[in-house]
């Protein structure tokens, strides 16, 4: 049994604490007091309803708060379950409370792991703690009432990287009990395998007019994925094995394999984009696409469709996710060639 805090009151969150809970350990599930209304029903009804393809039943959380301290306090592993936008924010807010022997772990990574690190840094934290990310997200999922979640299945094989990646092993042991996890190079590596980098944007982009219209009740994965589509997925994907080469890294997300997972009904029931301000659009051009996009002009690779998408992504939600995103010049990577990038990755020095 490990003595976990869960951060995010989102479905993830909800997922985690539920899953975490009926597996045995004991479980702090902590949000953030402007956003409270999401963890009351918790409260209200004594724990969290999760079904699907996990630990199924009523899940009574252990402890449930917005106060970050208390969440902290007694926790051996940290798990980070919200939107990436949200990293850097957390990470300020947890760096006064963090203790020697800590493990954080952020999913889906989406560089959390670099963010991290560098608020850490700013803020002068000198704990040993390590900080690790997952290619994915702990689980597809969706709630479906107030406490009630729904899985669309197990994690399956868990990749995961620390910053920095010399501390991946440290990241295995303090897992351990909890998900079985495997190394990978490096947390970009691990970050640009997200399978959310290829098909999100371009299926999101490309019905633009039907989520609109949808007023909300529109599911991607019901027939929206058409050839056409998949065409715009198989580019992003070209130029991404184009920077993977580059970088020496392992491809494990294709088009192919987000085909087969999203033909099954369980991805086909997940709602969503419900608007382009979904974290399809908001999170995975910010963060994925834009990351690929500064890397590609970085490493001198051309990502011309990538651009594109962002470039289009930005427009419509009137906001540069170029500059804003998770670039390599506002993750403090940018400038360096693929040796001293990797290098830096490994090491965690310059």
């Amino acid at each position: 049994m490990k003595k976990i805090a869960v951060l995010g009151g989102g479905g993830t969150g909800h997922a985690v604490a539920a899953d975490l809970t009926l597996s045995g350990h004991e479980i702090c599930l902590f949000e953030v007091p402007r956003l409270k209304e999401s963890i009351e029903p918790i409260l209200e009804r004594g724990g969290i309803e999760i079904k699907g393809m996990v630990n199924q039943g009523h899940a009574k959380i252990a402890r449930v708060t917005t106060n970050i301290e208390e969440a902290l306090g007694d926790a051996e592993i940290i798990m980070v379950a919200m939107p990436a936008m949200r990293h850097e924010a957390i990470a300020k807010l947890c760096a006064p409370y963090i203790k020697d022997g800590q493990a954080i772990m952020i999913a889906p990574g989406n560089a959390g792991g670099l963010v991290f690190a560098n608020v850490f840094r700013d803020k002068g934290v000198k704990n040993d703690v390590t900080i690790c990310e997952l290619e994915r997200n702990y689980y597809p999922c969706r709630l479906t009432g107030p406490a009630e979640v729904m899985v669309a299945r197990s994690g399956g094989d868990r990749y995961m990287s620390a910053f920095p990646a010399r501390d991946s092993e440290r990241a295995v042991e303090a897992l351990k009990g909890v998900y079985d996890v495997v190394p990978a190079k490096n947390v970009l590596e691990v970050t640009l395998n997200s399978p959310n980098l290829l098909g999100h944007v371009p299926g999101s982009i490309l019905n633009t007019g039907a989520i609109e219209k949808s007023g909300g009740d529109f599911y991607l994965f019901k027939g929206y994925v058409t050839p056409s589509v998949r065409r715009c997925v198989e580019a992003v994907f070209k130029e991404k094995v184009a920077i993977f080469d580059a970088l020496g890294y392992t491809v494990r997300s294709t088009p192919e394999g987000a085909k087969r997972a999203q033909s099954s009904k369980a991805f086909q029931n997940l709602i969503g984009p419900t608007s382009m301000k979904h974290r399809y659009i908001t999170e995975d051009a910010a963060v994925g696409q834009a990351l690929m996009n500064s890397l590609g002009e970085m490493l001198n690779i051309p990502t011309p469709v990538t651009n594109a998408f962002v470039i289009l992504a930005s427009v419509i939600n009137e906001t540069d996710y170029m500059k804003e995103g998770k670039t390599v010049e506002n993750l403090r990577i940018s400038g360096l060639t693929a040796e001293q990038l990797n290098n830096y990755l490994a090491e965690g020095q310059m």
